[in-house]
């Protein structure tokens, strides 16, 4: 094959400079996506969004949101980690910004899907046929990208942020590539490329395909064959090739403890389930019906289960490699829609989910464009009618599919609707609704264990149920074992065990073993190292050691108020510690100014230990003003005023509600009778 010739690096006439039609395009997309997203900002979060973002710890602080935890979603991804951390400093867990984020995110890599697409259409492979209408093509590609309902899981599902975050870095890196190309000086835009690159990097390895798609696109539509792209843009490619080199390190420094071979599921099962996984994408991109959360973990082991799909990847992949080796446009579609698909559904295992749909967020793109031409290619002008209608229609669907996202108990009902043989999802709606209706809730638990006997969070779930009921520990330590010898991976079972050891008397050693399994899979869980200090304070050579876990659970999370608590008691009866109990209890305060047992105990501290009378004071008369009833405070502040004679009438009124509450105190009678007769 005799390859065409390279096109001048020089952008075509006019799509530099911004007319108000661009602007127009701008205006039109932001308020469909804002009709579309509209009724979307009020849904709570769900599922992985617990772990990952609402608990997670690490967002509570810049710097440690640059080191997501191996057990979170975020593992690995530092850059989505910190925009979590971000909505965290000016939210906290209001969910509300966490959404207009994700809207945010989702409608600027809409922007810019349309300045690529317009930049496409003008280039000298494409503009003899769409170079006339390039922007409204453009506008109408990205609209239709922008308000199908398929892509409702990685706007609405705030985790999957991951991947519109990726998508939008994924999408500038090929925009600053394609300017780099067409400019005099590439230079500065291969940097950009870089630069975005390497930080949808931090978003999702999936960019780890940019380059090779890049190099693609450039064979094809600017360099007009490979040898000449590798030419005359090898700077940029190498500038790209740094994004392999972190997510290599990613990958060998991260455990994603559910993806890769090695977990019981060999990669020809997989490569089998992932023939299902794409057809049912593509199936999607054109009718999107119906929309599931979760599909579960089934994994295909027989051909003949998935045969037709298999033949439908054959000759998808084949088409696509022949249109890659004719230099075809369509061949980069198809290129586009499989490759970035291909590390989560092609042979490597990734168990947790097999089949979801936010991953086809970037990959719809190619779906949509190749409609969105044929269409053109066919009807001319009508088409643009046609592609009006069916943005509509996809609108309307997705403020549909949104109202799903209300609630998570109506969310998970739809998916237990939609996907009656997923034990996970039963798991989960019985979670939902736990709080309101905990029959059901029981029977769903039971239903996910009878679909999938190996399942080991529903026995954790119902565990947890049983736990709270006295009589049913028994039952409960039961369901907690079954879950750790099905899974002894899973930290919250070892957690769920100890604090039920905890509350039972003389199994503080059980407890303690168990919050250290817990810590032996979840080195970075806070609160886990404070109930351990909790256990280890209660044995008797545990004082010590307990600590040293109230500190590192401090070290990994300094904004927990009871820990700094606890710590301020125990070292508290150290003789020599008690100036650093001092500060612990003034950091709780600090972090929770209402806290009434700090300002009790500190006041005790201050008053009988470090001898500061007027601190102590203080302290007992914020106690009282938020518990007048705590008999206690008011005794000590009695006692503590009756000493100086000017507040002995102060003392007096104490002593007098205390024996109001309690008639029989004898201390209060005592001490009240004694300054009643010093006022004579």
């Amino acid at each position: 094959m005799t390859a065409p010739p390279s096109t001048p690096e020089s952008s075509p006439p006019g799509v530099n400079s911004i007319r108000w039609s661009d602007w127009l395009a701008v205006g039109a997309l932001l308020l469909a996506i804002i009709a579309a997203y509209h009724n979307s900002i009020y849904g709570p979060f769900t599922f992985d969004d617990f772990g990952s973002v609402q608990y997670n710890q690490k967002l509570h602080q810049f710097t440690s949101a640059l080191f997501p935890s191996n057990h979170s979603g975020l593992a690995g991804r530092p850059v989505a980690s910190l925009t979590f951390a971000l909505n965290h400093a000016l939210d906290g867990e209001n969910v509300e910004g966490y959404h207009v984020i994700n809207v945010a995110i989702h409608l600027a890599a809409a922007l810019v899907l349309m300045a690529v697409l317009r930049r496409s259409l003008l280039l000298p492979r494409l503009a003899s046929r769409f170079g006339a209408g390039a922007q409204t093509l453009a506008f109408a590609i990205a609209l239709l990208w922008a308000l199908h309902p398929l892509q409702t899981e990685s706007v609405n599902y705030i985790i999957q942020r991951t991947e519109s975050l990726m998508g939008l870095c994924y999408l500038l890196t090929l925009y600053g590539f394609i300017r780099g190309a067409q400019a005099g000086q590439a230079g500065g835009w291969w940097v950009f490329a870089s630069v975005t690159c390497l930080l949808g990097a931090g978003s999702k390895e999936i960019i780890a395909t940019a380059p090779l798609l890049i190099f693609l696109y450039d064979g094809i539509l600017l360099s007009g064959s490979w040898r000449a792209a590798w030419r005359e843009h090898r700077a940029g490619y190498l500038g790209l090739a740094l994004t392999w080199l972190v997510i290599a390190g990613q990958v060998f420094l991260i455990d994603r403890g559910n993806v890769g071979a090695g977990y019981g599921v060999s990669r020809f099962d997989y490569a089998l389930t992932s023939c299902r996984s794409l057809m049912l994408y593509l199936k999607l991109s054109l009718w999107p019906h119906p929309l599931i959360l979760d599909y579960g973990i089934g994994i295909v082991h027989h051909l003949r289960e998935v045969w037709p799909q298999a033949l439908g990847v054959i000759a998808l992949t084949g088409a696509t490699l022949c249109g890659l080796w004719r230099r075809s446009p369509l061949g980069l579609a198809g290129a586009w829609f499989l490759f970035i698909l291909a590390p989560v559904s092609s042979v490597i295992p990734v168990l947790g989910q097999p089949t979801a749909e936010h991953r086809v967020y970037l990959s719809l793109a190619a779906v949509i464009t190749v409609v969105v031409l044929a269409l053109h290619a066919l009807l001319g002008r009508l088409s643009l009618v046609i592609c009006g209608l069916l943005a509509l229609g996809c609108g309307w669907l997705t403020v549909h599919r949104n109202e799903d996202y209300r609630t998570t108990a109506v969310l998970w009902a739809d998916t237990v609707a939609k996907c009656p043989l997923n034990a996970r999802a039963h798991l989960n709606h019985g979670s939902a609704i736990s709080a309101t209706n905990t029959r059901d809730a029981v029977a769903e638990y039971r239903k996910a264990i009878a679909l999938d006997p190996d399942y080991a969070e529903p026995h954790l779930a119902l565990g947890m149920y049983c736990a709270r009921d006295p009589a049913q520990h028994s039952l409960a330590i039961a369901e907690y074992q079954a879950a750790v010898r099905i899974r002894p991976t899973l930290a919250g079972t070892h957690v769920a065990l100890g604090n039920l050891y905890f509350k039972q008397p003389g199994q503080f050693p059980r407890a303690v073993a168990e919050y250290r399994a817990a810590l032996r899979l979840d080195p970075d869980a806070a609160e886990v190292h404070h109930n351990l200090a909790n256990a280890l304070k209660r044995l008797p050579a545990g004082h010590d050691e307990a600590i040293r876990e109230y500190q590192t659970a401090l070290r990994l999370n300094p904004n927990l108020p009871e820990v700094h608590f606890e710590l301020a008691n125990t070292l508290a009866d150290e003789p020599g510690q008690f100036a650093e109990a001092a500060q612990e209890f003034e950091a709780a305060l600090r972090l929770k100014p209402d806290y009434l047992l700090c300002h009790y105990n500190y006041a005790l501290l201050l008053a009988h230990t470090l001898g500061h009378t007027a601190d102590a004071i203080a302290h007992y008369e914020a106690a009282i003003r938020q518990q007048t009833t705590l008999v206690p405070a008011r005794y000590n502040l009695g006692r503590i005023l009756s000493r100086d004679r000017s507040r002995i009438r102060e003392a007096i009124a104490h002593f007098e509600a205390i024996l109001k509450l309690e008639p029989d105190h004898t201390g209060a009678q005592r001490l009240l009778e004694k300054a009643r007769a010093s006022l004579k």
